[in-house]
């Protein structure tokens, strides 16, 4: 019997995995534009950037805005840092349209508070929120404007962290990122990230996602997603175009992982994406299943079960990681794997046990 129970998760896990496997062969959606040009808007919120604005600032000023109009926002959330005399700097040099607008206590504080008077300030078709610790590529917007459909009107990119981060952090980042895509490809998006997100302004105007939720600090993807799989559910897709790649950083530390993994479950917990709660739940489960059969592989001297489970689970992980890593490119992360998926086991424990015990804030506000 306990042989059943150790191995029902990880079934359920397999299927989910080959579920998201077929949705990244499923041929993505043909656009068949003849824009000459769109006009867009990005918005960068930032509180407290300084030390990690620097990639961003270079790949905008680098940024090609060919046949398109272009304006740029940042929405400063109450920093105390030099984020806005750098920012400024910057405006100051460049030739791009470039504005600097601050939260104030009137317009309250929050992520959410801040893409929602960047959008009020906006004037152009779409919007586009890019984290302030990104960059995007110079040909961007072309390649952007060559995937645009007359019947989508809201992009999810691909977002992956920069490969000389914290191994752990940048492979959970490359499958994140090809989960998006797969479910999303399978017309049942379950994830989206903030700093990967192009919509139309009139869509979110009509959609008002985060109305009732702007008490929470983070979440501004999710609430916005789980708003437009309710209202409008066809008119979301993905692309993963290695132009659209956008990278951002990882974090430099274990400690600064954990407290974001608090913060991504805080957000989860208050979203009412049931299926991408149960998909959370099943990863769980699958992987205390290791945990599991490593205290019953030691109690029974037999290993085989364990070897059983942490096989067939690797298997299915290694598939779905190659396809991301083909996709986003970076082939060495391969050779690190095999640890950093014996590992995770572990992670997810500690996570559990931090979300109990731990001081969960996020840029020295309660989440």
């Amino acid at each position: 019997m306990i042989h059943v129970i150790l191995f029902i998760p990880l079934f359920t896990y397999a299927i989910l995995w080959i579920y998201f496997i077929v949705g990244c062969q499923r041929k993505a959606f043909n656009s068949s534009n003849h824009l000459k040009s769109f006009s867009i808007t990005i918005i960068i919120p930032f509180r407290n950037e300084s030390h990690r604005i620097d990639d961003l600032l270079i790949s905008l000023d680098d940024l090609d805005e060919t046949a398109c109009e272009l304006n740029i926002l940042f929405i400063d959330d109450h920093s105390s840092d030099d984020g806005k005399e750098k920012i400024n700097s910057w405006k100051n040099k460049t030739q791009k349209k470039v504005q600097l607008i601050e939260l104030n206590q009137t317009n309250g504080f929050g992520k959410k508070r801040a893409i929602k008077k960047g959008i009020d300030h906006s004037y152009n078709d779409w919007i586009f929120t890019l984290d302030a610790d990104s960059k995007i590529s110079k040909h961007f917007l072309q390649k952007f404007k060559s995937h645009i459909s007359e019947n989508k009107e809201i992009y999810l990119l691909p977002v992956v962290e920069n490969s000389s981060g914290f191994s752990l952090s940048v492979i959970e980042s490359y499958m994140l990122s090809i989960i998006a895509f797969a479910s999303a490809n399978n017309y049942a998006p379950i994830l989206a990230n903030g700093t990967g997100m192009i919509f139309k302004r009139n869509l979110f105007l009509q959609l008002d996602p985060y109305n009732g939720n702007y008490h929470i600090a983070s979440g501004d993807d999710l609430f916005f997603l789980e708003k437009v799989n309710e209202k409008e559910p066809s008119k979301i897709t993905a692309i993963t175009a290695k132009e659209l790649i956008i990278e951002t950083h990882s974090p430099n530390s274990y400690a600064n992982m954990l407290s974001r993994s608090a913060r991504w479950v805080s957000k989860m917990n208050q979203s009412n994406l049931h299926y991408t709660k149960i998909i959370g739940l099943v990863v769980i489960l699958c992987n205390l299943s290791i945990l599991a059969s490593i205290g019953y592989s030691i109690f029974q001297y037999d290993l085989k079960i364990l070897l059983s489970i942490i096989s067939l689970k690797f298997f299915f992980d290694i598939a779905l990681f190659s396809i991301a890593v083909k996709f986003y490119g970076n082939k060495k992360l391969i050779l690190k794997t095999p640890m950093i998926y014996l590992f995770y086991p572990l992670h997810l424990l500690i996570v559990m046990i931090y979300l109990m015990i731990g001081n969960k804030s996020w840029k020295g506000r309660k989440i």
